[in-house]
């Protein structure tokens, strides 16, 4: 094969080369994304990954925060337990006060209704006028001064015995006024260990309601983060297939080019190198030679 029908072969092979590659417009229906609408995407992904972080920060710090009250509501919890467990103490020693008080009044009352039995039993039984009348009958002074000596020594003690249930009452009046007033202070602490409880709870769903609310905005910026990723990757792959099939397609046509150019070249070299063969001319047709004349005999 000669330099020109190889030069002419390979022109052939890279010109089906060239339609065989695809362009821009082929590859992809759409038109191919420009380097302004890959930039943007880009940068709307960019911007909703900040706001991705800012929220994952938001969510650690309401986390903490729900950590926190979690840890103040148990408390306040346990504190309420414990003031109410005090209120039953107080109210159980208020209801033993109030026993002991009242038992000390009844046996005050006893004790007083035996007081006055006893002194009406003396004047009845005439203790005054036997007295006088002793005196009068003129006994001994030993018989008059027993006489007497027994009727106060009954009489001390029954108010000794009276005094000593008196102070037993009291006492158990005193005990039942600090119960009363134990009672209500652990009432008091009670309520307010209520109070307490109900705030850190609510305190607590406040928190558990900002996680909850943090983490849905969250989960709706990864997905549109991801979708932007997603478009943003779709745009610069689309753009840099378009780029490398334009290159591509130049490529092959400029091989082209300098293969048919290449190809006239090797025409002109070979047309140099072997000149065509002159033309015959024509001869004229070859005249008769003429015969020798015999020469004359002597």
């Amino acid at each position: 094969m000669s330099l020109s029908s190889q030069g002419a072969a390979i022109a052939v092979a890279l010109a089906v080369a060239v339609a065989a590659v695809p362009s821009a417009s082929a590859a992809d229906d759409d038109t191919p994304p420009s380097r302004s609408e890959v930039q943007s995407a880009r940068e709307s992904a960019t911007a909703v990954a900040t706001q991705v972080g800012e929220l994952k920060a938001r969510l650690a710090m309401a986390t903490a925060e729900l950590e926190q009250v979690s840890m103040a509501a148990g408390k306040a919890v346990e504190a309420w337990n414990g003031a109410r467990y005090q209120q039953q103490l107080a109210r159980q020693a208020a209801n033993q006060a109030q026993r002991i008080a009242r038992g000390a009044d009844s046996a005050v009352a006893r004790l007083g209704d035996d007081v006055a039995a006893a002194m009406v039993r003396s004047y009845e039984s005439g203790g005054s006028l036997n007295s006088l009348g002793v005196l009068m009958q003129g006994p001994s002074t030993t018989a008059l001064l027993d006489q007497m000596n027994a009727y106060y020594s009954v009489t001390n003690a029954l108010q000794s015995d009276l005094g000593q249930y008196e102070s037993a009452q009291t006492v158990a009046v005193v005990l039942q006024d600090q119960a009363k007033s134990a009672l209500q202070a652990r009432k008091a602490a009670a309520k307010d260990a209520a109070r307490a409880k109900l705030a850190a709870q609510r305190a607590v769903r406040g928190a558990e309601a900002a996680v909850e609310s943090i983490a849905v905005q969250k989960d709706k910026l990864l997905r549109r983060l991801a979708q932007l990723q997603d478009i943003s990757l779709d745009l610069a792959r689309r753009r840099q297939a378009a780029l490398e099939a334009e290159a591509a397609q130049r490529a092959a046509e400029q091989a082209a080019a300098e293969a048919a150019e290449q190809a006239r070249q090797d025409q002109r070299s070979s047309d140099a190198k072997d000149p065509a063969p002159p033309s015959r001319r024509q001869l004229p047709p070859p005249q008769p030679q003429p015969q020798p004349q015999p020469e004359p005999q002597p």
